[in-house]
């Protein structure tokens, strides 16, 4: 392991220091909209800047700047709201109670008609094209349509509650709740995948035989991965805190949201998850994105957005050649005040710790905390809010650890 550490002061600090508060950078901002019951629950855009937010008391919020601004542009108030689908700017739809089974709107959520009245809660709502659609509550209800929602009739699916669908065409259809049920013929007949016991919040399949199902009920707290239809289920993390809802983006990459702000990444279908830093301990209950970079998380209190994927905002590549050993390099410009740019090189993919501390050892943010691809990466760090002084910035990895000292004058 390749070692350097530029003062003993900051090195002896470092040993007894503890319990300091950080603040890690984050590629998620907020935008949540102005609103006095502000637990949402669904996002549904249509392209990366038109979109739509509902809370949970019906609520309706539009946007057409990729959440810049927000229009209050209708309140279905007091029916219980669960999910909003939205298949162009004018065509949508709601799920949710008794009475509000199923709405519809074809002229961008200003008005809305019952569809629907089944008298039991649906969760999930999903078109696959803009004829044909499906919705999943509780008590076996499985719904169809196929003339964009105009009329709605049941599938007869095994009995229990069901919280989320998945679709990769119009024939093969998964449904999750106490278990796990899979249709190839339209919902026509149905059977269990797997031995795996619910109830699950949410799943995703990426194609015929690969999907991705998690718990956020109990204390089961799972993600579990399929690649034979539900044949067999493998555990992929059972430690991280409750999962409400997974989405893939295309068929490598894909998010979980969950409990206390949880935003989780794979890019190998799965196989491995990591932690985003979101700054916040909300509980989220829908992620969905409109490309691979850009996309929105809603939950109790928040609505957040990303346009790089998650990842850390500062941290870019700065070159085409690939690294051939670990480097931090210095500060530039140094002195500064109040940016300078810290850049450093990867020879090999690596989760990566970058931190600032002053010259005590108390360690004052956290530009970066977690993977990064091999390359050559630079962040531009802002010490508006410290007060003229030596700090010193320190990289981490598995295989290095490095630190450089610079000075802050104003």
């Amino acid at each position: 392991m390749k070692i350097k550490i530029t003062a003993l002061i900051f090195s002896s600090c470092l040993l007894t220091f503890i319990n300091y508060n950080s603040y890690s950078q984050s590629g998620w901002v907020n935008c949540t909209p102005e609103t006095n019951a502000p637990y949402f629950c669904s996002v549904s855009f249509i392209n990366d800047n038109t979109g739509y937010v509902l809370n949970m008391v019906g609520d309706v919020f539009k946007t057409t700047n990729g959440g810049n601004n927000w229009i209050s542009i209708q309140s279905i108030y007091p029916r219980d709201v669960w999910d909003i689908e939205f298949i162009d700017e004018d065509t949508g739809f709601i799920c949710g109670d008794y009475y509000c089974s199923i709405l519809k709107t074809t002229n961008g959520g200003i008005n809305w008609e019952v569809k629907k009245l089944t008298y039991l809660y649906l969760y999930d709502i999903k078109f696959v094209n803009t004829f044909t659609g499906f919705a999943v509550g509780e008590t076996s209800n499985i719904l169809k349509s196929t003339n964009c929602g105009e009329n709605w009739f049941s599938l007869n699916g095994p009995s229990g509650y069901y919280y989320s669908i998945s679709t990769i065409d119009t024939s093969n259809l998964y449904v999750c709740g106490y278990q796990v049920i899979y249709s190839s013929n339209n919902g026509n007949d149905w059977r269990v995948i797997g031995n795996n016991s619910g109830p699950y919040s949410s799943l995703c399949f990426v194609n015929l035989n690969t999907g991705v199902v998690t718990n956020y009920f109990g204390n089961l707290n799972i993600i579990e991965k399929t690649t034979n239809l539900g044949n067999s289920w493998i555990s992929i993390d059972s430690d991280t805190l409750s999962c409400t809802n997974v989405t893939f983006v295309n068929s490598t990459t894909g998010f979980i949201c969950g409990q206390n702000g949880l935003i989780l990444k794979t890019t190998n279908i799965g196989n491995n998850w990591n932690k985003q830093v979101t700054n916040i301990v909300n509980r989220l209950w829908k992620i969905k994105f409109t490309s691979q970079n850009t996309g929105y998380c809603v939950g109790e209190g928040i609505v957040l957005k990303t346009t790089t994927g998650g990842e850390p905002i500062g941290i870019k590549p700065i070159s085409e050649e690939i690294p051939a050993s670990f480097e931090l390099f210095q500060n530039y410009p140094n002195p500064f005040n109040p940016k300078t740019k810290i850049k450093f090189e990867l020879p090999i993919k690596e989760k990566v710790e970058l931190k600032i501390f002053d010259i005590l050892g108390k360690e004052i943010t956290t530009l970066v905390n977690g993977e990064m691809e091999k390359d050559y990466h630079e962040f531009l760090f802002d010490g508006s809010n410290l007060s003229s002084g030596i700090y010193f910035y320190r990289i981490k990895t598995d295989n290095f650890v490095e630190s450089k000292k610079m000075l802050l004058i104003k």
